[in-house]
């Protein structure tokens, strides 16, 4: 994405600079190619601005709302960024629930990512980690783990009634 932005943004820049020449008395050029340059960004603050709620407080209320239904030392499987950057945020920053692990189940096939995943909170055997055997048996495995751990097992944005077995037997399938 970065190069086609590049790109783009040096034609949309060169287009602008053709059209105020073309357009503009030279006294008045370098104003109304500054308002040129700054137009979408003008037009579209509305669209991209964060700072005020709900919108600001969005990611933080999901993470807080994950982790407190969670319950004491579960395991909790999200199913990509927008669930663990969050949660992550609320455990390192915040310090809350540094109980909880999440497991990032689109990270799995990744063999440092299974590695950590048994050095850190010993969620994996040895032969999970060396090979990958789909995301079935991996999930198997680690529900299998966790229950050895007397951890529970949930996905990020569950309700609190549901429980590891029901999770883990599902995934699993």
């Amino acid at each position: 994405f970065v190069p086609a932005f590049v790109c783009w943004g040096m034609w949309a820049g060169y287009g602008a600079v053709r059209l105020m020449r073309r357009a503009a008395v030279t006294s008045t050029l370098p104003a109304l190619g500054a308002l040129a340059a700054l137009l979408p960004a003008i037009l579209n603050w509305n669209a991209v601005d964060r700072r005020r709620d709900p919108v600001a407080s969005e990611a933080r209320l999901a993470a807080t709302r994950i982790l407190d239904s969670a319950p004491p030392g579960a395991i909790v499987l999200a199913r990509g960024d927008n669930e663990t950057y969050p949660i992550w945020y609320m455990q390192e920053v915040e310090r809350m629930r540094r109980d909880v692990t999440v497991v990032v189940m689109p990270l799995l096939p990744a063999k440092w990512y299974r590695a950590e995943l048994q050095r850190r909170y010993a969620l994996l055997p040895h032969d999970a980690v060396e090979t990958w055997k789909g995301a079935g048996p991996t999930l198997a495995a680690i529900c299998t783990r966790a229950a050895e751990l007397r951890r529970p097992v949930m996905p990020a944005g569950a309700s609190p009634d549901t429980t590891s077995q029901t999770v883990c037997e599902t995934r699993v399938r």
